[in-house]
């Protein structure tokens, strides 16, 4: 991305659940979809935005908003939205620092509105040898 650019990116996931005598698709890794909600595919709808400026040659942030569907038993349940943003900043070719963080909120959704709030930090240094 050139300097002083935005860029915007819109993903959609979708895996089926359970349905009659249809099982639910397992997955043969365990990435997870979102930031800080760390859930497998099986049974989960995931729409995500990503929104990424690059102010300066060296450094970039991002924005991304994420909502769940649970759709494990044919059903149609709202687990909530994420937000989650990162600072990646690379003032040489070898060295990067990123830093980053959001948090999960069951309360916009109807599967467990009352639970807490999941939280994520995270700073990486990233060094490479050539």
């Amino acid at each position: 991305m050139a300097v002083g650019k935005a860029g915007v990116s819109f993903v959609a996931r979708h895996s089926s659940g359970q349905s009659g005598a249809l099982s639910a698709f397992l997955p043969l890794t365990t990435v997870q979809q979102g930031n800080v909600l760390s859930e497998k595919l099986t049974g989960l709808t995931l729409f995500s935005l990503d929104y990424t400026m690059r102010p300066h040659r060296t450094f970039s942030f991002s924005v991304i908003p994420a909502y769940f569907i649970d759709n494990y038993d044919s059903g149609w349940g709202m687990m909530g939205g994420e937000i989650y943003g990162k600072a990646v900043w690379s003032p040489f070719t070898n060295v990067m620092f990123k830093l980053g963080g959001g948090a999960f909120l069951p309360s916009l959704g109807d599967v467990a509105p009352d639970a807490k709030a999941l939280w994520r930090v995270e700073m990486n240094v990233i060094v490479s040898f050539f």
